[in-house]
């Protein structure tokens, strides 16, 4: 009975179908973090002058992680522990051919992302593309063609990173908690705490 309850699985939608859903076809189906199919005519996407793509979208199917094995490293596969919002999305930027040649601007580029290696060991990291300057041979778009580039990884720690003590860039304590009235105020508790040592 409850497999019959749950959600069924995300299937590949189009932005056409996605933006026809209303909030409660969405929420739980796994839909919200898949990213739209694109659909053409024809065997080739010609990139024009002055184009750009919006809307840009990056859905992973697994992670790789490169760890220390034997004297040597490889890439190992990982189990996915973060729940369903690493998808990137809303990309956009301007498109050049000859090479083709995409660099991102804006959108949401990057998603805090943890995984686990097989040893068991957890592996937290930001999946990013922001700033992506990605490039590939030629002037159109055509199946099995392959592009890559450079792009930047956030802080990890962002300034919202709050660390065990509570203190934060822009929210929390400025302070450590243990003693905040005799560290506070400016000369009797600092006294009062030399004291002591």
């Amino acid at each position: 009975v409850a497999g019959m309850l749950a959600p069924g699985a995300a299937q590949a939608i189009t932005a056409e179908q996605f933006s026809q859903l209303t909030y409660q076809q969405v929420k739980g189906s796994g839909l919200a973090n898949r990213c739209p199919t694109v659909e053409s005519a024809g065997d080739s996407i010609p990139i024009k002058s002055g184009s750009r793509l919006i809307n840009v979208c990056f859905e992973p199917k697994s992670f790789a992680v490169e760890t220390e094995v034997d004297g040597g490293s490889k890439f190992v596969t990982t189990k996915l522990l973060t729940r369903q919002t690493y998808t990137l999305t809303a990309i956009v930027g301007d498109l050049s051919a000859n090479p083709v040649t995409f660099k991102e601007e804006d959108g949401m580029d990057f998603a805090a992302t943890t995984v686990k290696l097989p040893n068991g060991e957890y592996v937290p990291f930001l999946f990013s593309v922001k700033n992506l300057v990605a490039k590939g041979e030629g002037s159109a778009f055509k199946p099995g063609f392959t592009w890559g580039g450079e792009f930047e990884v956030p802080s990890y720690r962002t300034g919202g990173f709050l660390d065990p003590k509570g203190r934060g860039m822009y929210t929390g304590y400025d302070q450590a908690v243990a003693l905040p009235a005799l560290q506070a105020d400016g000369k009797e508790g600092q006294e009062e705490l030399f004291k002591e040592t």
